[in-house]
């Protein structure tokens, strides 16, 4: 059995754009990771509440992910 390498990013993604996803990508492809979880925080203890409810930040995050095989948010 291979072993599984995941990376996590977390952020407030609000909205998450080109430069989150290129992030996680140059990521992936610098620690030969099988796979990255792309999180959005509900309520970010370092800045003001964000613009975009966590459910819709979430589903920014999931339509983000969904053409890379082995992410998931």
């Amino acid at each position: 059995m291979t072993a599984r390498r995941v990376g996590i990013l977390g952020g407030t993604f609000d909205p998450i754009h080109c430069g989150h996803v290129d992030t996680a990508t140059a990521a992936v492809h610098a620690l030969d990771l099988t796979g990255m979880f792309v999180i959005p925080a509900s309520l970010p203890p370092h800045r003001p509440q964000p613009c975009a409810s966590a459910f819709h930040r979430f589903a920014m995050v999931a339509m983000a992910v969904a053409g890379h095989p082995g992410w998931l948010a």
